[in-house]
């Protein structure tokens, strides 16, 4: 009985939209809050990585978090703190130009 309420039990997904070395349709904040919830559910960490590799469009973003061998939850997060960071200086640097700043939350 146990293994029937397994196989009717959804794949962890993400949802909001993609990620991109330069620009987010879902912040970080809701990844973050995803990925726990996805936790408290039960969903086996590699699941929920794969999930997140999922929306993430190829880039070197996705290249780095690909090329690293045993990645964790608390790894997935930390580096989407570290993205969201890069995006926001580079943002804010083109910010005198005239271009609009997408503020994205910190996980």
């Amino acid at each position: 009985m146990k293994d029937l309420a397994y196989l009717q039990r959804k794949e962890f997904r993400l949802h909001g939209g993609q990620i991109s070395d330069t620009t987010s349709d879902i912040t970080y904040n809701s990844i973050c809050k995803q990925i726990d919830e996805g936790l408290q559910e039960k969903h086996p960490e590699g699941e929920i990585i794969r999930g997140v590799l999922h929306t993430i469009k190829p880039g070197n973003f996705r290249d780095m978090l690909t090329n690293k061998d045993d990645f964790t939850v608390t790894e997935l997060k930390s580096f989407c703190v570290t993205q969201q960071m890069s995006f926001n200086k580079t943002m804010n640097s083109h910010n005198s130009s005239g271009v609009a700043v997408l503020t994205l939350q910190l996980c």
